[in-house]
């Protein structure tokens, strides 16, 4: 048992390069480090509700303005100083403007991350009981264009059969 990848998602300064130490330290040299660039987004709404995880004040601690995507850069930067093998943005759809300043920017991989907002908000429930992924077909487009390396969703299964029935 193991991980490839690892995620840390707090982002707060210093902590890629310390799972970067504590990795190493420990043997896994070749576990790769993709910590999150998380942008303050109502499409978290759902998740934290189910999850019960809404924070009580409103605050948003480490989560990024979307008004300020030159922050993103910046914390992206640091964190491939820190280690990082590649990085994670999410929202996917609302952070596609900077995933094409991170790519021209960074040395390392850019993987969006669709979160379950925009799943559900791009998907609609047939009468069969399958999903409609029409929607997540057009965004996940834009996204390879805008120079995404890899996406993460939780459409996979039906994103991956509706590319096989094509």
């Amino acid at each position: 048992a193991g991980a490839d990848i690892v995620g840390p998602a707090a982002m707060i300064p210093g902590s890629v390069r310390a799972v970067r130490d504590a990795l190493d330290g420990a043997g896994h040299r070749d576990v790769a480090i993709m910590p999150h660039l998380i942008f303050e987004s109502v499409l978290y709404q759902g998740y934290r509700a189910t999850m019960g995880a809404a924070p009580r004040s409103g605050a948003r601690a480490f989560q990024i303005n979307p008004r300020r995507p030159e922050m993103a850069v910046h914390i992206a930067l640091e964190m491939v100083q820190e280690g990082a093998d590649m990085i994670l943005t999410e929202p996917a759809l609302h952070t596609v403007d900077t995933l094409v300043h991170l790519k021209d920017k960074l040395p390392v991989p850019v993987v969006p991350f669709s979160v379950s907002g925009e799943y559900m908000r791009l998907t609609d429930l047939k009468a069969n009981g399958e999903r409609d992924v029409s929607g997540l077909m057009e965004a996940y487009t834009v996204l390879k264009r805008a120079g995404a390396d890899r996406i993460i969703t939780y459409g996979a299964v039906d994103v991956a059969r509706r590319l096989r029935a094509s």
